[in-house]
């Protein structure tokens, strides 16, 4: 229907007018209804557009996720890096405040040298190479002492007391308990869990070849006993000196650990008056002697002096056990300090 009202065929519409839903205009320019293959074509022409800007914007998005990836992959990265630089500071931090504490905790008030990073096994082979020089070293220092006139030490033993000639307690410890805590080859335990009464350990008489396993069963004594120290000498040393004397756990020689009740040197005589009955161990016996008489600056008598060159001579022997190695002081050692009473010195 035209704009005058009357109805006319597509084909005579004008050439402007507008299209109808689903009609075409041909090459004549004539409209007519659309064939089937034309009006599915026709449908999927928007599909086909939607398609084509759908598959131009998929490449831009795979490049944005691709590139967001790799930043997230560059984070992370960088995260672990940070985190792996931290721990290294912090264990060299750990390291070298570890290295101070071990200096710290083995520092001795002596004054003696500190091996902190000494294995035992270089601690033994040290104590091995000294034992090697020490018969040499002890003849060489015997030859140095001071040498006294006469032998009868009952004489000389005038004025000695033994109640002053005993160590005090300190602390909770007596010095023999004190010497057992510090030398027991494991752990101590404790009678009632109490840290002052040691019950049970380890410890060696070397004079018997045996182990010491309970506190009761050993003794702590002077290698150089009190009456012979004060016949050498301690006869003019003031108390406080004697007191050090007695307690000398910094030459491991001075205080030894025997068997409870195993006559050893009962009566406290010098070498030339007694000595242990297995001759294998008198090597280290004069050994640890000269070395406590020497360190504390005391004398030796004639026959004395004569024995322990005889004992000394055994060191060779295939028989001897040779020096004791647990008695060779592999740090320096501080002397001690000896004050003579004034009548004595002048």
């Amino acid at each position: 229907m035209d704009l005058e009202g009357v109805w006319r065929a597509p084909e005579e519409w004008p050439e402007d007018t507008p299209p109808l839903q689903g009609w075409i205009r041909g090459d004549d320019g004539r409209w007519r209804e659309p064939r089937m293959s034309e009006a599915v074509e026709e449908s999927h022409a928007p599909l086909a557009v939607a398609e084509r800007v759908e598959k131009s914007d998929e490449q831009p998005r795979r490049s944005r996720q691709a590139e967001a990836d790799r930043r997230a992959m560059l984070m992370v990265a960088g995260i672990i890096a940070g985190a792996m630089v931290i721990l290294a500071a912090a264990l060299i931090l750990i390291t070298q405040a570890g290295a101070e504490d071990t200096v710290d905790a083995d520092s001795s008030p002596q004054g003696s040298v500190v091996f902190a990073a000494e294995t035992d096994e270089v601690k033994m082979a040290r104590r091995t190479a000294l034992a090697a020089e020490a018969p040499e070293a002890a003849r060489s220092a015997l030859s140095t002492m001071v040498v006294r006139s006469g032998t009868g030490e009952e004489d000389s033993l005038v004025g000695f007391d033994v109640v002053e000639w005993t160590a005090d307690r300190t602390d909770c410890l007596d010095i023999a308990e004190q010497v057992l805590v510090e030398r027991s080859r494991t752990p101590i335990a404790w009678a009632d869990n109490l840290e002052c009464v040691p019950d049970r350990g380890r410890w060696s008489d070397r004079y018997l070849g045996t182990t010491i396993s309970r506190t009761l069963d050993a003794d702590v004594t002077l290698h150089v006993p009190a009456a012979v120290a004060y016949v050498s000498g301690g006869s003019e040393w003031t108390t406080v000196t004697q007191q050090r004397y007695l307690t000398d756990t910094a030459h491991p020689a001075v205080l030894e650990i025997t068997s409870a009740g195993s006559g050893h040197n009962p009566r406290g005589q010098g070498p030339e008056a007694w000595k242990p009955s297995d001759r294998s161990t008198w090597c280290a016996y004069a050994i640890d002697w000269i070395a406590v008489k020497s360190r504390w600056e005391l004398s030796v008598t004639d026959a004395e002096r004569s024995e322990l060159n005889s004992m000394l001579d055994t060191c060779s022997d295939p028989t001897s056990a040779g020096p004791d190695l647990w008695t060779m002081p592999i740090d320096e050692i501080a002397p001690p300090t000896i004050e003579r009473i004034e009548s004595a010195s002048e």
